[in-house]
This record gives structure tokens, sequence and C-alpha cells, in this order.
């Protein structure tokens, strides 16, 4: 999927922050055409916005964030794909985990907004967003969220509809509205929860600042107005005791779209189960030095396989290593198995590490057989217990891995694929 990225519109709302827009600098490093960026204002600050910045377009909007918002849509034609940034944006980061040591560091904004309209016209959502703050040694983790979550108001990408129920109602709380109401709308949305921006929302002179006073008992009206409207979908956040704003929290909702899965159930008397149970546990497994990406462990692949330095797909020569195995293999996935697949990874008691499988065609199919305990996987940051049971997920696009502890004995995993 190709987005053509020079049609995509970078906005800023600004308020009484001529000549303070940090935002821009961030858009210059980044090397955003100046044709793409859009200022908006009102009218009444019109000249002193293009004193200090005469190459870009200022556009003439309305009073109030919300009302400024709406403006923005109008003034840009359905599906257009825009960028909305706040005035007070310093850097873009990313968050990487790489043995533990956690870090935070500036990336590339071009290949964020990218992926962002990719990944939302893939699941069927009209919006993308960021992690709403930058504490990445607790929160951020590297996984895209497609539930109902919050989608921060300084920086979101959406694409353009003239809808009268996505209309904001309030200017407090905007970000939780729009994020509800694109989810009632489409029923998914998609939140990238590596990325943050660095801002000073809360700090800095001007923009929804101005008056402060005003701000807090708005803010608190409104939070009661959204409670009695959407009770489903949103509770007063008990855990920010802030003494003067009352905050909001929603209500988790699951999406239309599913990272994982859920194929079917295995029937433990089964005796082609039995058997292949049976033959699993008479197999030896030899340490795999192989698997660069994921880590050692006892694991091998049967089917076919990719020879590195040569193109296209050769049978495995472990097929006549192991042929008890493998036939029993196939009467199995002939029976459980419906996707596609030319391969199969067997895993024993094997700890991996994060990682995804980049040479794969299709999403993955994978069972765990024996008699552990524990031993689930984590697929995009959440755990599945796939225990006699099957799962369907992209091991390509999401980070996996297995939570094994030392207890977790007598655990095999067979993973179905196509190369």
């Amino acid at each position: 999927m190709n987005i053509n990225f020079n049609t995509i519109k970078f906005v800023i709302p600004s308020y009484n922050r001529a000549g303070k827009i940090k935002t821009l600098e961030l858009l210059k490093k980044n090397n955003i055409d100046i044709k793409q960026i859009y200022i908006f204002v009102v009218e009444e600050e019109y000249e002193e916005y293009k004193k200090h910045y005469p190459e870009y377009k200022i556009i003439i909007g309305v009073t109030g964030l919300v009302n400024q918002r709406r403006f923005i849509n109008s003034y840009f034609k359905e599906g257009t794909k825009i960028v909305s940034i706040d005035d007070d944006i310093f850097a873009i980061r990313q968050f990487n985990e790489i043995e533990g040591v956690k870090t935070l560091t500036d990336t590339n904004l071009k290949s964020i907004v990218s992926a962002g309209f990719k990944e939302s016209i893939r699941v069927g959502s009209y919006i993308f967003g960021i992690y709403p703050t930058d504490n990445y040694t607790r929160d951020m983790t590297d996984s895209i969220t497609y539930d109902l979550c919050f989608l921060i108001g300084h920086f979101y990408g959406y694409i353009n509809r003239h809808c009268d129920n996505l209309k904001i109602d309030y200017d407090q709380k905007e970000d939780y509205q729009r994020s509800l109401k694109y989810f009632l709308k489409d029923r998914v949305l998609v939140r990238f929860n590596n990325i943050c921006c660095i801002t000073n929302t809360y700090k800095n002179v001007g923009g929804m600042n101005t008056n402060i006073d005003k701000r807090i008992e708005e803010n608190n009206k409104i939070v009661n107005l959204l409670l009695d409207t959407y009770p489903e979908y949103i509770r007063l956040n008990k855990k920010r005791k802030s003494l003067l704003y009352k905050e909001i929290k929603l209500i988790k909702h699951k999406s239309k779209y599913q990272v994982v899965e859920i194929l079917g159930y295995i029937d433990k008397n089964d005796l082609i189960v039995i058997d292949l149970i049976n033959e699993l546990e008479k197999t030896k497994f030899n340490i795999n030095y192989k698997r660069l990406n994921s880590g050692v462990g006892l694991s091998f692949t049967l089917g076919c396989q990719r020879i590195r330095r040569k193109a296209g797909i050769y049978e495995n020569k472990l097929n006549k290593v192991y042929p008890e195995l493998y036939n029993k293999i196939k009467l199995f996935a002939n029976k459980y198995i419906t996707n596609e697949w030319n391969a199969i990874q067997v895993n024993k008691n094997y700890a991996t590490q994060p990682h995804r499988d980049i040479c794969n065609k299709a999403n993955s199919s994978i069972v765990g057989l024996g008699g552990y305990k524990g031993g689930k996987i984590r697929i995009n940051n959440l755990l599945y217990d796939i225990k006699n049971k099957i799962i369907s997920f992209n091991g390509k696009k999401y980070l996996h891995s297995n939570d094994l502890s030392s207890n977790d004995k007598n655990r095999y995993s067979l993973v179905f694929f196509s190369l």
C-alpha cells in the first residue's frame, strides 16, 4: 500500500503564539515541505502571524479550539489526509527496549505519519494517534492498540470526513470526545504506543492556557456532562487526584479488528493428538543456534525452508530426520489447522525473545501441547493462552515472545506458517 506523502496536510491550530511556534522547527527538521503546512489563526492575530511567518500559509479561521477544528475539517475536502499537530511540540520520539534497557530517541516524522495512515487504512480506521505521555520507563510499549483508547489531541492523523456525528461538542476534553466518537462510528482506532511527543501543554504561555481559571471551571462542568452522556464508555479517573481538574478515563471496548483470532480448540482425547504428543515426547530436541532473531532454544523446522543466499523454497532436510513426527504433525494439521501453511516450527520449552518473523507471507497459527502450566505467548505486548488452543496472528507485523518460567516443563508448541 503506497501513501502519496506529498498530499498529506500538516495543520497547526495556533492562538496567541505568533513568533513562538515550536512545532515549525520540528517540521523543518523532518524535511516537511512548507507547501504542506497550514497555520490556522483567529482574524485579529492574522497580521501578527503573517509578520513572523511570511513564507507559510496562514489561514484565518474562527475563535475557540473546537470551532477551529470544525473550520479546518470544512476547509479541506473529504478524503484529505490531515496531521493535526499543536503549536508547542518540541520533538517526536520513539520508545525502544533492547536487553532490558529502555530508551526514548528522536524519530523520523515522515515514517511515523506514513505508517499511521497505512495502518489506519489496513484495519478500517479513519484516525491514528500516539501514546499520550513520554513516561517511557514505566508505561510505553512496542505495540499498537486498536480497541477504544485515548488519542491525545496534540498529535493525531485522520482521513477527513464531513460527518455530523464526528463533530466535537465541547472545548474541554475534546480529545476524549474525538477518540470515543471515531470509535463509535468505525469500531476501531489505531494508536502507536511506542511513539510520543515532547511538549509543555500546561506550562507554555499562550495557546489554550490563556485563561487558566476559566479553563478549570469549564473542564469540570464538561466532565460531568460527558459522564452523564456516555456512562458505558467514560468513567471518572480517581487515580488522577488533582485538586483543580476533574479527570476522566475511557472504558475499554473491543475493536472490530483483532490482532489475535481464536481458530479452535484441541480435543485432548483425540487419538491423533495423543499420538502426536507421545511422538513429541520421544523426539530428541537439539539446541538451535540459528534463530538469531528469537534466541537459542530447543527448536527445529519441518516442511519447507528458505536457504540463505539462494532464491526459492526448498524441502527441509529434517523431514527425513523426523519422518514419524512430520507425518503425525501433518495428520494433526489436516484436522485442526485451517490456514495455509508450508512450514512448521516445532518448539520445546522454548523461551523466545521478542521478535518478528520477517520471512512469513501470511498469518501464523500456533498451538500449545503437553502437560505444562502457564507458558503463555505474548503478542503485541498482550498475553494469550495457547494450551490446547489454536490462535492465528501476523508474526511478521507484531512482536511476539513466550513468557516461560522454569516450571513450564513439557511445553510443546507448533507454529504453522507460510514462506
